[in-house]
C-alpha cells in the first residue's frame, strides 16, 4: 500500500472568510463582535451538515487483475483502526445524531405506536417439540434474551435464564448466539460471544451448563464454536475452529462429560476445511452424531456412531450436489435428503453399513421447491415452497399418497415444530403477511386440525388489509412473483403512493411471509409494502437460484427494475417515491439498481452491504454466488455490475449506509469507500447518512449502546421532508 502523508481530511468551517474580514479590518471589532461569538458557540449547530464538512482526499492506489489496472483512491479507508478513518467515522456518526434531532417526534410516534400493538406477554414464542407440552419463548430486552418455560397443564411460568444477570460483569457487547434444553428438560446449555463468531475463531466465546431448578451453574467451557448438541442427559458434542489463513480453518469436534475437565474431552473429528460452512446435528434417533461440510452448491457428511465410538464418511462431495442425512428410531437405514439429479430435491434411503452403496429413491422429486422436515414409522414430513406459499405436505410411506395442509390466504407460512411419533401428531406454526403467529397440532390419522396458541395484537383489523400477487415480466420474459400489502383504507390505486421494499436475490433465500408490526406501520402510514422473488432467490440450486447466480448475477438486479417500472405503469406508485433496503448480499443487487435507475428511489437504504466485487466477494463461497474476479470472463462481468466500481456522475437518491465497526464478514470499509464515492461523483446534495456502530457486527449492527437509525423512520422522514 503507497504510503500515505499529509492529512487525510481538511475541515471548511463558516469561521474562515470571517477571520480574515477581522484581522484587515481591527477598527470594525465592536461592530462584529456578537457575530463572532454567534459563530463560535452557535453556528456548529445551526448550520449542521452543510457547513461541518470534511472533505475526503483521494490517495493513489491501484488493483491490478488479468493485466488492467483497477484505481481505488479510498483503498486507505481499509485500515479501520487509522485515526483518519475513526475521525472520519466520528464526524459521520455525529452527522446521523444531527440527522436523528430532526426526526425525534416521527420517530417517537413510530416507536410508541409500535409497543401499542403488542397484547400478549411473549410475542417471540418459540414452542418447542416436546410432546409432555412443556414450551418455550422468550423475550427480548435491550438487545439480551430471556429465555422463560411454561408448563401448560397448571399455566406455570418461569425464568430458566437471564442473560441480562448471566452475563453480568462482562462487555456490553456479549450476547447470546445459542442455546438447547436438554432431552430430559433439566439444563439448559447456551454459547454468549462478543463479536461475529460465525466469521471469525472461537476464543472470544462462553459456553455455560445451567440446572434448570436450582439454576446452578454445573460447567463451564472455552473455545466452543457456535453449535452444539445434546448427545444424552450429561454428554454433549461441540465444535471449535481455528482459522489458518485465507478461508482454511481447522475443525474440532469434541465429547464433553458434564463435571469433567475440558482436557478429557474425546476428539471424534478433525480436519482441515477450506470455503466451507459445517454442519453439527444429532439423528431424531439419537444414535448417531453427524458432522458436515456444506456451501450453497455441494456438501459431505460423516457420522459418528455413539454406541460404537465410530466415525465415517458417507460421501464425497461433488459439484452442484448437496445432501443432508438422518436416521429415524427403528430403521435400518439413513434416509437423506438430495438434490442429486433433481433440483428440487428428493428423498432416498441408504444402508448403515456401507452408505457408499446404492441410494433407493423413497419420495420422488416434485414441482414445488421442497425440504424433508420429519419421519414417523407410517410418514414423512415435507416443506413446500411455491412462490409465497410455503406449504406442508404429509406422504404415507407405503402407499404414496400425499396431502398437502392448504390455508385460504395467497401468501402464507407453515412451520414445522415437532412431530409426535406415538400419536401422529404434528406441531407446526401458521403465520401469514396479515396473521400473527397461530400454533395449531395437526392429527395425521384423523385430518384434523386443533388450535393451542396464538399471538395477538391491539388495535389490529385484518379486514383493513390487503395482500394481492403479481406475477411480473422481466426484461427477458423470466416471471417475477410479486406479493403487495396495502391498508385499503388509506392507499388507492391511481394514486402514486410511497413504497417500501427490501432486495436480496442470492444464495437461494426467500423472505419467508411472516406477520410483522414494523410492515403494519408503514401501510397505515399510507405506504405499499411489496416483497418480490428476484432471481438468486427460491431456493439452493433451483432454477430461479442459477438464473441470478454467477454469470447471471445482473438478472437479480434485472428483475427489480422490472418490478419497479410495472408499479409505476399501474400507478400504484411513481418514481422518486420507492425506498428499499438491501442487507448483506443484497447490497450488490440494491447497488446494481441504484447506479443504473436512481431516479426511481425516493430513499435508499444499504444495511451491513456487499458492495464491491473485488473486496467484498474474495472467496470461494462468494465466488459460486457473484464471479471468480481471477477468471478473466467472470472479472469482466463482475465488473461490470460492480456498485463501487460504477459510481456515475449522476444524481443520487437519499442514502443511509448502517454497519458494524466489527463485521468480519463484510467489512465496515465498503459502506465507507461506497459514501465517499458518491460524495465525489453525485451531481446533487441529497442527504446521505453513514451510520457506524462502533461495538456492532455483522449480526449484530443494530445492537449496542448508541442509537442507531432505523431504517424505515429514515424512509418516513425522507418521504416527509424532514431530511
Amino acid at each position: 500500500m503507497p504510503a500515505m502523508t499529509g492529512a487525510l481530511l481538511s475541515f471548511r468551517s463558516p469561521l474562515n472568510s470571517f477571520s480574515f474580514f477581522f484581522f484587515i479590518n481591527p477598527q470594525k471589532i465592536m461592530r462584529i463582535f456578537p457575530i463572532f461569538l454567534f459563530c463560535i458557540f452557535f453556528a456548529p449547530s445551526v448550520l449542521g451538515q452543510k457547513n461541518m464538512e470534511f472533505k475526503l482526499k483521494q490517495v493513489p492506489y491501484s488493483d491490478t487483475f488479468h493485466g488492467r489496472e483497477i484505481p481505488d483512491p479510498y483503498h486507505w479507508m481499509e485500515e479501520l483502526d487509522s485515526p483518519d478513518v475513526l475521525r472520519f467515522i466520528k464526524n459521520e456518526n455525529k452527522k446521523v445524531k444531527h440527522a436523528l434531532k430532526k426526526v425525534k417526534v416521527i420517530e417517537k410516534q413510530y416507536n410508541d405506536d409500535k409497543k401499542k400493538r403488542y397484547i400478549t406477554s411473549f410475542p417471540n414464542a418459540d414452542i418447542t417439540r416436546n410432546p409432555n407440552d412443556t414450551y418455550y419463548y422468550y423475550e427480548r430486552k435491550k438487545g439480551k434474551s430471556i429465555l422463560y418455560y411454561r408448563k401448560t397443564k397448571d399455566n406455570r411460568e418461569e425464568v430458566i435464564l437471564d442473560t441480562r444477570t448471566d452475563l453480568k460483569g462482562l462487555s456490553n457487547d456479549y450476547k447470546m448466539v445459542n442455546y438447547k434444553i436438554c432431552p430430559a428438560d433439566k439444563r439448559t446449555a447456551y454459547l454468549a460471544c462478543n463479536d461475529d463468531m460465525w466469521f471469525s475463531d472461537n476464543n472470544n466465546t462462553i459456553f455455560r451448563i445451567r440446572q434448570i431448578d436450582s439454576h446452578q451453574i454445573e460447567d463451564q467451557l472455552a473455545n466452543v464454536f457456535f453449535d452444539f448438541v445434546w448427545i444424552d442427559e450429561q454428554t454433549i458434542a461441540y465444535r471449535q475452529r481455528n482459522l489458518l489463513g485465507g478461508s482454511r480453518f481447522l475443525l474440532k469436534v469434541y465429547k464433553h462429560t458434564i463435571g469433567m475437565p475440558q482436557s478429557t474431552d474425546v476428539l471424534i473429528y478433525e480436519k482441515i476445511h477450506d470455503e466451507l460452512s459445517i454442519d453439527l446435528h444429532l439423528s431424531d434417533s439419537r444414535e448417531y452424531l453427524f458432522i458436515g461440510s456444506m456451501n450453497n452448491h455441494t456438501s459431505e457428511y460423516y457420522f459418528y456412531d455413539i454406541a460404537n465410538s465410530r466415525l465415517q464418511l458417507i460421501r464425497q462431495e461433488e459439484p452442484m450436489h448437496r445432501y443432508f442425512p438422518n436416521h429415524y428410531k427403528n430403521d435400518t437405514v439413513f434416509h437423506i435428503f438430495t438434490n442429486k439429479d433433481a433440483p428440487n430435491n428428493k428423498i432416498v434411503a441408504v444402508s448403515i453399513q456401507d452408505p457408499t452403496s446404492k441410494w433407493k429413491e423413497i419420495i420422488s422429486e416434485s414441482d414445488s421447491y421442497t425440504t424433508f422436515l420429519a419421519k414417523s414409522a407410517q410418514y414423512v414430513l415435507l416443506k413446500e415452497q411455491t412462490d409465497f406459499r410455503i406449504d406442508m405436505a404429509i406422504v404415507n410411506i407405503s402407499t404414496g399418497e400425499r396431502k398437502t395442509l392448504l390455508f385460504d390466504e395467497p401468501a402464507y407460512d407453515v412451520q414445522f415444530v415437532y412431530l409426535d411419533t406415538v400419536a401422529n401428531r404434528v406441531r407446526l406454526k401458521y403465520s401469514s403477511y396479515l396473521t400473527p403467529d397461530i400454533f395449531y397440532d395437526y392429527y395425521i390419522e384423523n385430518d384434523s386440525l386443533s388450535f393451542v396458541f396464538e399471538n395477538k395484537f391491539a388495535n389490529y383489523n385484518k379486514d383493513d388489509y390487503e395482500v394481492k400477487i403479481h406475477h411480473v415480466p422481466s426484461h427477458d420474459g423470466w416471471t417475477i412473483p410479486v406479493v403487495m400489502l396495502f391498508n385499503k383504507n388509506v392507499v388507492q390505486k391511481g394514486i402514486p403512493a410511497p413504497v417500501e421494499t427490501s432486495v436480496y436475490g442470492a444464495y437461494g433465500d426467500t423472505a419467508e411471509p411472516f406477520f410483522s408490526v414494523d410492515r403494519l406501520l408503514m401501510l397505515d402510514r399510507g405506504f405499499y409494502i411489496i416483497s418480490i422473488q428476484l432471481r438468486g432467490e427460491g431456493g439452493v440450486n433451483s432454477a430461479r437460484h442459477l438464473g441470478g447466480a454467477g454469470m447471471n448475477k445482473k438478472n437479480a438486479a434485472m428483475d427489480f427494475i422490472s418490478v419497479l417500472d410495472f408499479l409505476i405503469l399501474e400507478q400504484y406508485t411513481a418514481s422518486g417515491k420507492i425506498f428499499a433496503s438491501g442487507p448483506s448480499a443484497g447490497g450488490i443487487t440494491l447497488g446494481i439498481a441504484v447506479n443504473m435507475r436512481p431516479e426511481l428511489f425516493g430513499g435508499v437504504k444499504f444495511l451491513i452491504s456487499s458492495l464491491d466485487f473485488l473486496k467484498n466477494l474474495n472467496d470461494g463461497l462468494e465466488w459460486i454466488e457473484f464471479g471468480n474476479p481471477h477468471i478473466e470472463e467472470e472479472f469482466n462481468y463482475g465488473m461490470d455490475y460492480s456498485p463501487y466500481h460504477n459510481v456515475k456522475r449522476q444524481e443520487y437518491p437519499p442514502l443511509l449506509f448502517m454497519h458494524g465497526y466489527k463485521d468480519t464478514h463484510v467489512p465496515c470499509y465498503s459502506a465507507l469507500k461506497m459514501v465517499a464515492k458518491i460524495k465525489e461523483y453525485r451531481t446533487n446534495s441529497n442527504i446521505i447518512l453513514l451510520n457506524i456502530n462502533m461495538d456492532g457486527g455483522h449480526s449484530s449492527y443494530f445492537v449496542g449502546k448508541k442509537k442507531m437509525f432505523h431504517p424505515y423512520v429514515f424512509s418516513l422522514a425522507v418521504n416527509d421532508g424532514l431530511l
